[in-house]
């Protein structure tokens, strides 16, 4: 056979009927032969596997299969990568250097690997070591359509020629590749340590019609492809021929021997030409859709993709190779900083995880590398969109809260805190007793931005951690602990009362101010009482006017009489002798009744207004004078709005 013909790299295929093959005779072992084989070392036997003396070989063959089965889906991941990646992209590098790995290091340890090729499976010895009986996706239908029955790759072979044929593979399980001739393709690229069988043309032809089935009357039940069916249905397209001439020679379409190409003589088309005709608007609505599909992300298309392979699969190592690369995916749009892709990338592998009951982060790099890298690119990127930052970090799950943590309490991340405190806060409910034990460690606005995260965290039974923020050394998270109390309705509680009595004599005014709010809401004699009961204490007299007075109407405005009659003695008890406290006191509590608006304590201020006590009597009068100076602004608005 010619230099230029793809019959150079073939492997003999079983001999014809008519001529066996010679069997080789292996000459009779002397006895230094004998002796030389006892002491060699071990040697590779039939399937160029190292078999040791303490294992039997069909052990040593069982592990021989079960690695070939390792490398046909390396080498399927490898074509995966191929077809979806860029050449100059880093993951498609890495999966490719795996892939090469393999074959080398198996070629190493086993030598030749010879594999033969049916409609759906490859086979090793008889093995299967890939199966696939979809035609579409089976790389094993690839070769057999093609008439390839057997490939071997032999020692020497090179990472070039790995790649090579792995361009070639890719090129021919296209779409638009299904119809190049696999043969041909290889035979193209004139490979030195890749070997290949193939059936010739004619070969080909009748195992195909060996497989058309016949009924009694010796009339084929099943159309070959294209396609089957009656009369009717294939109508459309009639191609008239002429006679062909059996002795005709090959045609040069296909390296090997293709029939000569069948001359059309007359073509009839059936179909109407006004229906292949598109109207102006229908043009318009084409070129919108050509524009639409070409300006959407890679990202998009490819996640699009490996979506609809990933919910038809159903085997695990097929399943988990398709999730990698859906990390892998997540990877290339962090470096894009497209954190919206990312993000529905993730939610996607959650899904289809959930459907399997697999853990989606065993597929992910680590949480901390993959925000490291998130940031590093919303940073590079000053157009960046950080609106998904919250949802892509609780995709990561409970792994991602230290992270988040940290970069709260990272200056240089401060342009960012909103969208870390979202994410901290959808993070909660992941590992609610770790972020109270982060808050408990930090200090400063990071502690603040912790615990508004833990307040709006849709979390429930956050109640604990809240009541244990008022021990925080932050002012700021002890008053907005007891503001979350409050949202979530929690003011009932018995330890929740107890931490706001605290929470009333804590040394900064805010938190004392946040507290007496929240007394409000108790609204009970026992709040009132023990409110008084902190305006007797020496340090009450530190405090600010405008809190002593928030405290005395405070309980001025809970409607009980025990309060309102102490309230009544303090405000007409006269001190024989100086007692700044006291006087303090009698002051207070007779503005308080002022404020309150009680007809009866109205009445009471009016009498003691009269007294011969100057103390008591000049504090009644300045009350009810500053009542009244105080109503009057407020009657002459309400006026002005009825006008």
């Amino acid at each position: 056979m010619s230099a230029d013909t793809p019959e150079d790299h073939e492997i003999e295929e079983t001999p014809a009927p008519d001529s066996p093959p010679e069997e080789s005779v292996e000459p009779a072992a002397t006895a230094e032969t004998a002796e030389a084989a006892a002491t060699a070392p071990p040697r590779r036997l039939a399937g160029s596997a190292t078999v040791l003396a303490e294992e039997s070989a069909e052990i040593v063959e069982q592990r021989m299969v079960q690695r070939l089965r390792e490398l046909m889906r390396v080498l399927v991941r490898g074509l995966k990568a191929k077809k979806m990646y860029p050449a100059n992209n880093p993951v498609l590098g890495r999966i490719l250097t795996e892939m090469q790995d393999a074959v080398l290091g198996t070629i190493e340890d086993i030598g030749d690997l010879k594999l033969t090729i049916q409609q759906s499976d490859i086979l090793y010895n008889g093995a299967s070591v890939y199966s696939n009986a979809a035609k579409r996706d089976s790389l094993a239908y690839r070769f057999h359509r093609d008439g390839i029955t057997e490939l071997e790759f032999t020692e020497g072979v090179t990472p070039p020629e790995i790649n090579s044929f792995l361009d070639v593979l890719a090129r021919a399980t296209e779409p638009r590749g299904a119809e190049e001739d696999l043969v041909t393709l290889l035979w193209e690229q004139e490979f030195s340590h890749i070997r290949y069988a193939y059936l010739a043309i004619d070969d080909l032809q009748e195992s195909l019609l060996e497989g058309i089935e016949v009924d009694e009357n010796g009339e084929s039940t099943e159309v070959p492809w294209p396609g089957a069916g009656d009369a009717d249905a294939n109508q459309g397209l009639t191609i008239v021929v002429e006679d062909l001439d059996p002795s005709a020679e090959g045609s040069g379409e296909r390296s090997d021997d293709w029939n000569e190409l069948i001359p059309a003589v007359d073509i009839t088309e059936r179909c109407p030409a006004h229906l292949l005709e598109l109207t102006a608007q229908e043009l318009q609505e084409l070129a919108e859709e050509i524009h639409l599909e070409h300006s959407r992300p890679l990202t998009e298309v490819a996640l699009e993709i490996l979506t609809e392979v990933a919910e038809s699969e159903r085997n695990a190592d097929r399943f988990a190779d398709l999730a990698r690369a859906l990390a892998d995916l997540v990877v290339i749009a962090l470096s894009e900083a497209d954190l919206g892709h990312a993000t529905q990338v993730l939610a996607t592998m959650h899904g289809l995880c959930a459907e399997r009951g697999v853990d989606p982060v065993g597929f992910l790099p680590d949480p901390l590398d993959l925000l490291k890298q998130a940031m590093a690119s919303i940073h590079h990127f000053a157009e960046a969109d950080t609106t998904s930052l919250p949802e892509f970090a609780a995709h990561l799950g409970g792994a991602a809260i230290d992270p988040v943590c940290d970069m709260l309490c990272n200056p240089a991340e401060e342009a960012l805190q909103p969208q870390l405190v979202a994410a901290l806060s959808l993070l909660v409910p992941l590992n609610v007793a770790r972020v109270r034990e982060r808050l408990m460690l930090t200090n400063g606005q990071a502690a603040i931005q912790m615990l508004a995260a833990i307040a709006a965290s849709p979390a429930r039974d956050l109640e604990p951690t809240l009541l244990q923020a008022f021990d925080h050394v932050e002012p700021r998270v002890r008053r907005d602990a007891l503001a979350g109390l409050v949202a979530r309705n929690a003011t009932t509680r018995t330890d929740v009362r107890d931490r706001v009595m605290r929470a009333l004599q804590d040394a900064d005014s805010h938190v004392r101010a946040a507290a007496l709010a929240v007394a409000r809401e108790f609204a009970s004699k026992e709040m009132g009482e023990s409110l008084l009961a902190i305006a007797e204490e020496p340090r009450f007299r530190d405090r600010t006017w405008a809190e002593k007075r928030a405290y005395f109407e405070t309980v001025a405005r809970i409607p009980h009489p025990t309060l309102h009659k102490m309230l009544r003695e303090w405000a007409s008890r006269h001190n024989w002798w100086p007692d700044p406290s006291a006087a303090e006191r009698r002051t207070l509590a007779a503005w308080a009744l002022a404020r309150a608006g009680d007809r009866e304590d109205r009445a009471f201020l009016e009498r003691h207004a009269k007294s011969i006590f100057p103390g008591v009597r000049g504090a009644c009068r300045k009350a009810l004078t500053e009542e009244a100076s105080h109503a009057r602004p407020a009657a002459e608005g309400s006026e002005r709005r009825a006008a």
